[in-house]
């Protein structure tokens, strides 16, 4: 097996020489921490530097610290995007190119009315807001970064940029299944259900570097070849010796997880004692790969000819003790009352491209919707709505072209010039990249950290493309950029790229120091952690201040602080080293006072 995939893997290379290590010239966006505004219409200009290449950038205000305060809103053209307990965009900019070195962007304090964010055009008010630049290199070539390996798309393939413990990675990785020709023509010519590594900084013409495990026999059993094992992997920890599995039975309905040791270049040896009976009736069309934080497991069914419950279904399981601990209806995927009247389906069927990013889950498959969830809030309260952050529940205008009011299918995720939506995939201030396909010059479209739809993007000389993903590798390493599979298995090739997030505000330099405080307490950072956070106060006179710990339980877990305090700002660090991973409430007390925080330890 091993011999026969080298010589098709170098069959399928551009050249038959080897190259040197891919190290790539990385792009980085800056501007200041904070840009102080009088919010008078006047124009603001915030000074941008790029280094590196080139970038296209994008320019967007958000709300800051008003996240509690939106609750369940459905807001944009027809009301079909929905955000909750998350703040929220009020304006967005045409793309700037900037060449390297230092160029401005600017605003008026305006808000706007787009299909994603109806309302007045005028000013808004005064008071303190996240500004975001968001930018990629759309003037250099792609650079060639790994081995072709698969001639399929995204459901077969992640890139690794951090361990399940958000521990981030210095050698990234890209994982998938192999099944098919690089050249897509002939017998096969390795077996199925053989998955591939292959380390980012590599040399991509050595194939002598492609990493190969063999997943099992798909001919015993209940689980047959073609639907199962489509789907990302979740690894189990930092050093990558387990994964688990997802396998699905089409034929039979049914649905299970395997624990599997990654042997290289060998087979994969299976726990048989770690979930026995985590086995489950699921409606399956294609399988949905396997998402984890480094506690709980995540996956979904998908079946988008079913308009029932068991079409679409989210599922949380416990990594450790192999448990199916929820199982509850996707109900976002099948709502067909909400969906256009006229075509023969209309949801997603649920996920099959899914991301655990920041503590969230992101969520998307190859037609329009997209969701970035919050499995743990869920876990407390086991509300659905709860569950969800944001939604566009049918693509909205971005990612779906039958947005427009005259459109044969309206708002209608498949139809009519249907989007070929190929990969979702978040970086670490949650901008979500969405490859598309058959879309001509569009490479693209871009989702901002409350899912408001930026727009359509394309990548230099990429034009009449049929297919691909793409993905961003964001650990703050040599490698961090975006990476396009433009031609679906044809290897994945370097974009550089990069974010940055500051905050604008009506507060002078100085004066806010100078004022009396007010009792506040700041959602701690990082969160989710591991295993060491910090907690930020403010507590406005003197006085004896409580700072402690719980689990979900409501358990006193530690006391942070027990003492008396100046009138001020003040920070302490919580070390979770000892606590098994979840949720944790801090409360901060301070005379009068009391407020409560969550944060979510991860391992």
């Amino acid at each position: 097996m091993r011999t026969a995939l080298l010589v098709a893997l170098v069959l399928a290379l551009p050249m038959s020489v080897m190259a040197d290590a891919f190290a790539p010239t990385q792009m980085t966006l800056s501007g200041e921490a904070s840009v102080y505004y009088e919010f008078n219409s006047s124009e603001l200009s915030i000074p941008v530097t790029v280094t590196g290449t080139p970038a296209r950038v994008i320019f967007s205000v958000y709300t800051k610290g008003k996240a509690d305060e939106i609750s369940r809103i459905r807001n944009g053209y027809l009301g079909w995007h929905y955000v909750d307990a998350i703040d929220t965009c009020v304006y967005f900019s045409p793309a700037y190119d900037f060449q390297i070195g230092t160029g401005a962007v600017t605003w008026s304090g305006q808000t706007h009315n787009t299909y994603l964010q109806e309302g007045n055009t005028g000013p808004i008010g005064a008071g303190d807001y996240t500004y975001y630049l968001w930018g990629y290199d759309n003037i250099n070539p792609r650079i060639f970064a790994t081995a072709a390996v698969s001639t399929l798309n995204r459901q077969n393939a992640m890139i690794y940029d951090q361990a399940p413990d958000g521990t981030p990675l210095d050698r990234p990785f890209v994982c998938g299944k192999v099944d098919e020709n690089p050249d897509g023509d002939g017998p096969l010519l390795w077996t199925w259900w053989t998955q591939y590594k292959w380390l980012i900084g590599n040399d991509p013409l050595n194939t002598d570097l492609v990493e190969t495990c063999f997943f099992g026999d798909y001919k015993g059993g209940q689980w047959e070849v073609f639907s199962g094992g489509w789907g990302n992997v979740a690894w189990d920890n930092a050093d990558f010796e387990y994964c688990y599995h997802k396998r699905d039975s089409k034929v039979n309905q049914r649905a299970t997880v395997w624990k599997l040791q990654w042997v290289p270049n060998g087979n994969a040896v299976q726990d048989e004692t770690w979930g026995e009976d985590l086995v489950w009736d699921a409606k399956i069309y294609l399988s949905s790969g396997m998402s984890t934080d480094g506690t709980y497991l995540y996956t979904f069914t998908h079946d988008l000819f079913e308009k029932v419950e068991m079409s679409s279904r989210a599922y949380i399981i416990d990594k450790d003790a192999g448990e199916m601990l929820y199982d509850f209806y996707h109900q976002d995927w099948t709502d067909f009352a909400q969906f256009a009247i006229g075509a023969d389906y209309l949801n997603g069927g649920g996920p099959t491209y899914h991301q655990m990013r920041n503590g969230y889950l992101f969520g998307a498959n190859f037609l329009c919707i997209k969701q970035m969830c919050d499995p743990y809030r869920y876990m407390e309260t086991e509300d659905y709505q709860d569950y969800k952050r944001w939604s566009n529940t049918n693509g909205d205008w971005v990612s779906d072209f039958n947005w427009q009011p005259d459109a044969v299918y309206k708002w209608a995720c498949f139809g009519e010039s249907p989007p070929k939506n190929r990969s979702f995939d978040p970086d670490n201030l949650n901008w979500v990249l969405n490859m598309v396909g058959q879309f001509g010059a569009v490479s693209f479209d871009l989702f901002g950290p409350d899912g408001t739809g930026i727009g359509y993007f394309g990548l230099q000389g990429d034009a009449e493309r049929a297919s691909g993903s793409a993905m961003t590798v964001d650990s703050g390493s040599a490698y961090d950029g975006m990476y396009v599979d433009l031609l679906a298995g044809r290897g994945y090739y370097y974009v550089a790229w990069d974010s940055f997030m500051g905050t604008i505000t009506d507060t002078e330099i100085g004066v806010a120091d100078a004022a009396p405080a007010a009792f506040a307490v700041a959602q701690n950072s990082p969160n989710p952690f591991n295993p060491t956070t910090t907690i930020n106060f403010t507590i406005p006179e003197a006085g004896r201040v409580n700072v402690d710990v719980f689990n979900v339980a409501g358990q006193k877990v530690n006391t942070l602080v027990n003492d008396s305090m100046e009138a001020g700002s003040h920070t302490v660090t919580f070390d979770g080293a000892n606590l098994a991973a979840g949720v944790y409430f801090y409360t901060v007390k301070a005379g009068e006072f009391s407020k409560t925080m969550k944060m979510t330890l991860l391992k």
